[in-house]
């Protein structure tokens, strides 16, 4: 047994963190995992993991509590006992299923508790005045 390891890629050139919702509520996070074939009487969806490689590769696992082993948690030192599902999606699929994805970088070691944020430039503004000037 090991803890759930955090987001990693090969290099971890950046770390962050993720947010996502989906149109309705949190219970379809259970339906999403019902239609990939979960038994969602046994497993308790409590999260995903999204990976996207090289290649288009596109991986979705889902992360369950065991219902049945959680009712001794005391064998698992307290912790919930999870398992990871991998299961057959596609892409395109999968963003059918969520109104928001957010996902915030930072460079390896740069924690943004660290920062405060002391404006916001949006460049795409820019360059629509630069695209009217030529215009003129």
């Amino acid at each position: 047994m090991s803890k759930i390891e955090k987001a990693s890629v090969q290099y971890n050139d950046m770390k962050g963190t993720a947010a996502l919702d989906f149109h309705g509520s949190l219970s379809e996070l259970w339906d999403f995992a019902r239609d990939q074939g979960i038994d969602t009487k046994k497993y308790e969806p409590i999260g995903i993991d999204i990976y996207y490689g090289e290649s288009n590769y596109f991986g979705l696992t889902f992360l369950v509590i065991d219902k049945e082993k959680a009712e001794n948690s005391q064998y698992f030192n307290g912790l919930l006992p999870v398992v990871e599902i991998g299961v057959e999606v596609s892409q395109k699929d999968f963003e059918r299923r969520f109104k928001r994805f957010n996902i915030k970088l930072t460079r390896l070691g740069m924690n943004l508790e660290n920062y405060e944020l002391i404006d916001s430039i949006d460049i795409r503004d820019q360059i629509e005045d630069r695209e009217n000037i030529d215009e003129i």
